[in-house]
């Protein structure tokens, strides 16, 4: 008996060896030399390239998602304008102005207004005297300059609208528009 007892201890042995075996080790998905582990410079480029892949990955997705965003607001955008209904313009010519400005040049410009309503630009046309009487001053002040930028002439546009809708109209002046607009003479 005592040989059976043995070799059941030598079995249990056996099975406790192969028990305590370490498990293996997992193959890596990037396959790292040991001339790699030993060289720093090529760990470094590894690094590297892996940062330079994942950050490649979050640009491409960033400007995947800028265009569809993009892509979808000109999709709406399109359907609205197509969507809405075009309302007339409503304006009203003034008579021509001739002014002489800071520089003694002599500037021509007809002015047509663009209302919200007739109704303002009745008021317009009924009260061109008083429309003239502040347009004057106002124009006979700006430089001549400022009809050669387009920038500047916008901002003269505004500023004479904003003059307008001073008035007691019962709608608003919401542009206005220069026409037959001329400068003459030299500066002085």
């Amino acid at each position: 008996m005592e040989n059976k007892d043995e070799s059941i201890d030598t079995t249990t042995e056996a099975t406790a060896e192969t028990q305590i075996e370490a498990p293996r080790a997992k193959k890596s998905k990037l396959l790292v030399t040991s001339e790699m582990k030993a060289d720093p410079l090529s760990r470094k480029l590894l690094l590297f390239s892996m940062l330079f892949a994942s950050l490649a990955i979050l640009c491409i997705g960033f400007l995947t998602s800028i265009y569809l965003k993009k892509k979808h607001a000109l999709k709406i955008t399109h359907t609205e304008v197509v969507s809405t209904k075009q309302t007339p313009m409503i304006t009203q010519a003034l008579d021509e102005i001739l002014v002489v400005l800071k520089s003694e040049q002599e500037l021509r410009v007809e002015i047509v207004v663009e209302c919200s309503t007739q109704e303002t630009c009745n008021f317009i046309k009924d009260h061109s005297v008083q429309v003239r009487d502040l347009l004057i001053p106002m124009i006979s002040n700006i430089d001549p300059i400022a009809f050669s930028a387009i920038d500047n002439k916008n901002l003269v546009r505004k500023n004479i609208t904003e003059r307008l809708n001073t008035l007691e109209l019962q709608g608003k002046i919401i542009q206005i528009h220069f026409n037959n607009l001329s400068i003459e003479g030299n500066p002085k």
